[in-house]
């Protein structure tokens, strides 16, 4: 039996007098850590084969891939001629040793799949097995292909295929191949039973207990008045075959004083079936009202036949609450007189977030097609419109950072990747303050699986066709608030409807003049093109007509051309119906008036301006999107505001209409003031200037002065994009066709902000001098750096270039300047520079390895007495050299092994 806790005062969500307590949870922590089988496990691996060297790839027969060996590289680049490029190689193997199969890759895009045979077969789709969604760390993809699970993984092994790709012309790495054999460590199983997990069942996530059948936990409560037991139970599928006994029973039962417990409520999972067809969180409710004032014990357990095993799977409990609070009515004046206790409930919240809707082709936003007549009247009816918010970064997954932490993206720095757990989101924030918290969003970027679920009771995630999206998740999103309708609540909507690929959606569409074959339904794509040193490695897109393959795209037609626009725009009005059943249904539940509802975007969607589609450019086009708030209750709406406005922002204002304090450090401002500005007065509260770093595409950063001037540095070092700089004034030309900033004083002073801002923000430095007459050169080589992690606020010269997977730098005379390492933390990530010096000074290679772990002090290497040398000290008068330190990241950094 896992041992209980009694559930004290302690485990209501708020004891503040003005937050209505609603439930005793099990969990009272929020889980951050997602549960892995794999830690359950330890390993051993038949066979690794890696690619190193030509006598690697030796036993693979290559079919429509090319393969080269650069000098510097730790393994082979490859190239994809074709679409579906394969490998074979020839094995003997037992499939019993071998559970699985873990391919950690660079470079690649989508699933990986393998396929095998047997003697006397032929390679099939039906032994195969693919992933779709790897694990990620930095560039590195690691693949785990759990061939065991698959019922055509038997007998003898004799080939394999690996297929790593479907688009011609990728180039990537294959770091290994291994096989792997998992072995059952119980004392991993016993501390996996006695904590919260992040657990994820059929694509939702929730902070969970994993509790092996012959298992209990109990909790002792005393019962409030119209109280229920709300729970959900699940079945997490094991590493090998699907187990075969008698389904997974679940039990939940009472005991009064030191009584046997008495069986509430019995539910089964048949595990066969919940690997494929079965729903997966299932979903309980017991009424309490009989044990109403009693103290009792509630006992949950599971069971299963003697044939049960781990490594078929754990049942899972979760969502494991005693609501007791089912009015939203305000609460009466407390008899003590304390002004306190007559406050009202606090508001609920439904942030609803559009992904790629950029604000002026919103016909709120007064564009010429009604392409959001469900929003409009909603906003003019109860909400404020900012006519001008302005993201923090142009890609769906810093931006959204930035929105649920109130953080500049140079600050949180969460470029790719996931979201770290030592980020404070809104929702841990409302989690804590007593709120049910729950999301319902279109997944990619904003799946559970990048760190998003972090604050959430429940975050649910869509991974099937984008065509079917919108409607799955608007299904949930009005399930899920009828049925928390009761209850203080946060819920986050969030929809790749308008994201590419666009699809056709009739019968707006042909409404807005799109040509579109019937039937048809990814219309056009936007994907992104293979980054040039030529371009700088700037990260575009291109778009492709349906009839085109993949990877190719030429240039439209003017007819396609508009179609992209109409389609574009028929995604927003078909985005907008939804919306629309959302907002319509806030207020058939009585909610609108005490619930607070913010729209917003991410970034914007470019349309062909300039020759840019998709996003991941800083041009207002990106990064200008809508904003609305709505809560009757505090403010009158139907009104507009003009000033410049942020995505960071967005917290602050949220957290101050909720009378809840935002966390320390936050870099966004309330707007309640401006919100509720007196027009009449004189002059508006001040709003700071909006800052947007488009740092995974290697386009820069802007800074927007209020809605008047623009200035984009690029702060990469690769020419010919190397400090490029652009000045606009919006006032006078808002689709900035005219590039200032060669012209204009203004330019200069706006140059020292934006250095200025690179200088301070934190990350890992590499600063380079030299006070000698001749150059000296060298390389950084790191797993985490690639072209778009390696950027500068001052480089003068060009002298850093990317070769072979590593960054080249020359040093001249009398020259310094700063590499900044991006996606890079400190204690987890390793660096190796080595310096060589010019053929006069006749000093060999020198090579510094740096680790992972913490420093005080920087590392200083030195050139003196016509050698390199390491610096013990923070000598600051080295003339020759390199400094590398963490810049404003406290007790962290490199030490030298």
């Amino acid at each position: 039996m896992v041992a209980g806790t009694a559930l004290a005062t302690g485990c209501t969500p708020d004891t503040r007098p003005d937050v209505v307590p609603i439930a005793l949870r099990f969990i009272p922590e929020d889980a951050t850590e997602p549960f892995s089988e794999l830690d359950l496990y330890r390993e051993e691996h038949p066979f690794t084969w890696t690619f190193g060297t030509p006598k690697d790839l030796s036993w693979f027969r290559l079919a429509l891939i090319d393969k080269e060996f650069p000098p510097t590289a730790k393994r082979a680049v490859l190239t994809s001629t074709r679409r579906m490029p394969r490998l074979f190689r020839k094995v003997r193997l037992d499939a019993g040793s071998v559970h699985a199969i873990r391919v950690v890759t660079e470079g690649l895009r989508h699933e990986f799949r393998v396929y095998w045979v047997r003697p006397g077969e032929r390679f099939a789709r039906d032994r195969s097995v693919a992933e779709r969604q790897p694990s990620i760390r930095d560039v590195i993809k690691t693949y785990e292909l759990r061939v065991a699970t698959h019922p055509q993984w038997t007998g003898r092994i004799t080939q394999f295929r690996l297929d790593p790709t479907a688009l011609p012309g990728q180039k990537f790495q294959l770091h290994s191949v291994t096989g792997v054999k998992y072995f059952l460590r119980p004392e991993q199983l016993q501390a996996a039973v006695g904590r919260a997990w992040k657990l994820d069942l059929k694509q939702e996530i929730r902070s969970a207990l994993v509790m092996p059948p012959g298992q209990s936990i109990e909790r002792e409560i005393v019962v409030p008045k119209h109280a229920e037991f709300k729970f959900a139970y699940g079945f997490r599928k094991g590493i090998l075959p699907t187990y075969q006994g008698t389904p997974i029973r679940f039990r939940v039962s009472i005991a009064r004083d030191a009584s046997v417990p008495a069986p509430l409520f019995e539910g089964t999972i048949d595990p066969k079936i919940a690997g494929s067809a079965a729903p997966g969180w299932q979903e309980g409710v017991i009424d309490l009202s009989p044990y109403a004032g009693e103290r009792v014990r509630l006992v949950l357990e599971t069971a299963a036949d003697p044939s049960w095993e781990v490594f078929h799977g754990l049942p899972v409990w979760a969502s494991l609450e005693v609501v007791y609070r089912t009015s939203r009515a305000p609460r009466a004046p407390a008899s003590s007189g304390d002004p306190a206790q007559s406050r009202p409930a606090p508001p609920n919240l439904i942030l609803i977030s559009v992904d790629a809707l950029r604000a002026d082709h919103l016909s709120l936003y007064g564009y010429e097609r009604a392409t959001s007549p469900n929003i409009d009247a909603w906003a003019r009816r109860i909400g404020v419109t900012f006519q001008n918010a302005i993201v923090q970064a142009p890609s769906t997954l810093a931006s959204h950072v930035s929105i649920f932490t109130g953080l500049e993206a140079f600050h949180h720095r969460v470029y790719d990747g996931s979201v770290p757990s030592s980020l404070t989101t809104l929702a841990e924030i409302l989690r804590q303050a007593g709120y049910t918290t729950a999301a319902v969003t279109g997944g990619k970027p904003v799946s559970g699986k990048r760190g998003f679920a972090q604050g959430f009771d429940r975050y649910r995630y869509w991974s099937g066709p984008g065509a079917l999206e919108i409607i799955d998740t608007m299904h949930r999103t009005l399930e899920w608030l009828e049925d928390n309708a009761d209850r203080p609540f946060f819920l986050f909507f969030h929809t790749f409807e308008v994201h590419s690929p666009f699809h056709a959606r009739a019968p707006y569409a042909s409404r807005f003049g799109a040509d579109i074959p019937e039937g048809l339904e990814s219309y056009v794509r936007i994907n992104p093109v293979q980054p040039k040193a030529t371009d700088g490695y700037r990260r575009r897109n291109r778009l492709v007509w349906p009839d085109s393959p993949p990877s190719e795209g030429g240039s439209l037609t003017s007819v396609q051309e508009a179609s992209v626009t109409n389609v574009y725009d028929a995604a927003i009005a078909y985005a907008d119906e939804h919306i629309g059943r959302l907002l319509d249904r806030v207020r058939e539940l009585a909610l609108e008036r005490d619930t607070l509802v913010v729209l917003t975007s991410d970034h914007g969607e470019a349309l062909g301006e300039h020759a840019r589609v998709g996003h991941g450019y800083l041009s207002d086009d990106n990064l200008r999107v809508p904003l609305v708030l709505a809560l009757p209750r505090r403010f009158r709406g139907g009104r507009t505001v003009s000033h410049q406005v942020r995505s960071i922002d967005i917290l602050p204002t949220i957290l101050e209409l909720l009378a809840l304090p935002p966390p320390s450090g936050v870099d966004g401002v309330s707007l309640v003031p401006l919100i509720e500005h007196d027009r009449s007065s004189d002059a508006p509260p001040p709003v700071p200037d909006a800052w947007s770093y488009a740092a995974a595409s290697n386009f820069g950063v802007s800074l927007r002065v209020r809605n008047t001037l623009k200035y984009v540095f690029n702060n990469t070092p690769w020419d010919p994009v190397r400090g490029a700089e652009q000045l606009y004034r919006l006032d006078e030309d808002p689709e900035e066709n005219h590039n200032l900033a060669g012209t204009s004083p203004e330019a200069d002073r706006l140059r020292m902000r934006v250095r200025t801002m690179l200088q301070e923000r934190p990350g890992l430095r590499v600063r380079f001098s030299n006070a000698e007459a001749s150059p000296y050169h060298g390389t950084l080589r790191a797993s985490f750096l690639d072209t778009a992690h390696v950027k500068t606020p001052d480089l003068p010269c060009a002298c850093v270039t990317w070769e072979d997977g590593q960054v080249r730098f020359t040093v001249p005379p009398g020259r310094t300047y700063t590499l900044s390492l991006e996606n890079v933390e400190p204690g987890d990530r390793s660096l190796t520079i080595t310096l060589e010096t010019t053929a006069d000074q006749h000093a060999g290679p020198f090579v510094v390895d740096l680790e992972p772990e913490e420093l005080i002090e920087p590392v200083w290497v030195a050139f003196a007495e016509s050698a390199w040398q390491l610096i013990a000290s923070d000598d600051r008068r080295v003339a020759t050299g390199l400094r590398v330190w963490w810049h404003d990241t406290p007790a962290a950094g490199l030490r030298r092994q």
